[in-house]
This record gives C-alpha cells, sequence and structure tokens, in this order.
C-alpha cells in the first residue's frame, strides 16, 4: 500500500515589489457551480419573458406595479447568482503585506473591493475557524485567518483550510512582528 501524496498548498506566496504577497484563488464547489449554471438558465428565460412584455406593452395596457417589482428583484437574483458563479470560477483574495499596511483585496477579475489597514493598528494575527455566520461580503469578511482592528474582527483565507491558514499565518509573521503573537491559537 503506498502513502497519500502531499497536498500543495493552493495559495501562491510570492515576493512583489511592494512586500510578500499571498494570493488565494477561491475554491470551486462543483455541484453549486453546476446547480448555479442550471438555475441561470432558467433565470435567464424568465429574464427574456418579462422583459419581452414589459418592453412591447401597448399604451393601453401599462405595465403593472407587481411585473416591475417582480422583474427588479429576478434582476438582482440572477445578478448575485452570476458573481457566485464567477466568485467560485475566477475569484481571489490578494493578502498584501506591505512594510506599513496590510492590504485585502477580493476580487473577481481584478473587480473588487480593497481594504487597507495601518499595521500598527492589527492585533492577534491568529488562525481561527471560519466564521460561516457572516457572508464574504460583509466588513469584517469570512475565513481561517482573523486580526483585531480597534473593535472589529477582520477574516480573510476563506478558501483554505486550517493547515494552510497556519502555513500562510507564518509567512505573515516572518515579515512583521505582529503584536499579541502568543494569541495565534485556533479559537472556536
Amino acid at each position: 500500500m503506498s502513502f497519500e501524496p502531499v497536498p500543495k498548498t493552493r495559495t501562491k506566496i510570492r515576493d512583489d515589489p511592494d512586500g510578500l504577497l499571498l494570493v488565494i484563488p477561491a475554491r470551486i464547489e462543483w455541484f453549486a457551480a453546476v446547480l448555479l449554471v442550471v438555475w441561470l438558465g432558467g433565470w435567464a428565460v424568465g429574464e427574456v419573458s418579462v422583459l419581452r412584455q414589459v418592453l412591447h406593452r401597448s399604451p393601453d395596457h401599462p405595465v403593472s406595479a407587481f411585473l416591475t417589482l417582480w422583474l427588479i428583484g429576478w434582476t438582482v437574483g440572477g445578478l448575485a447568482a452570476g458573481a457566485a458563479l464567477l466568485w467560485m470560477l475566477v475569484g481571489e483574495e490578494r493578502v498584501l503585506l506591505r512594510p506599513d499596511s496590510l492590504v485585502i483585496h477580493k476580487n473577481i477579475l481584478g473587480i473588487g473591493r480593497r481594504r487597507k489597514y495601518d499595521l500598527a493598528s492589527i492585533r492577534r494575527l491568529r488562525v481561527t475557524g471560519p466564521d460561516s455566520s457572516r457572508s464574504s461580503s460583509g466588513a469584517g469578511g469570512s475565513g481561517w485567518i482573523a486580526f483585531d482592528h480597534g473593535s472589529r474582527t477582520i477574516r480573510f483565507g476563506q478558501s483554505v483550510d486550517a493547515a494552510e491558514a497556519f502555513m500562510l499565518l507564518e509567512a505573515l509573521k516572518q515579515r512583521y512582528p505582529f503584536p499579541d503573537d502568543a494569541a495565534s491559537r485556533v479559537e472556536a
């Protein structure tokens, strides 16, 4: 019987001209991705059908308020599902440790939110359990790696598991002596 192969890290760690760069690709959940593709197909049929009704109304039959509200909700739902699918396929978290800041950029094809944190304000950089009570769109985000920034806990690394999170934590701590280093234990 042979040994199981040792998995490689999914994260690319490299020196960038601005500092240490961690590129964490989004995790693809294949069942959810296939389900979203099928759902988006049905969504497109509904969207086109209702758009035709709205655009080809005669002046004697105005568009109902219900149909307009339904179309708005349906469009927002489709855009959210499309964004979730794109995140799984091409999304990534880019974490840049600069000499003065930690920059977290969650993006899809380069488009996304970039947040910059002063290193002097970061406390208790640590590995935690993934915070599933909040979505990745929340201000604190979600993920296995966390730090305290004032009265908020900021999270990143949502696509890594615990072992890889510890590897990333060590890479960051080798570059900068984050305060409260003893608090880097796993928290429930």
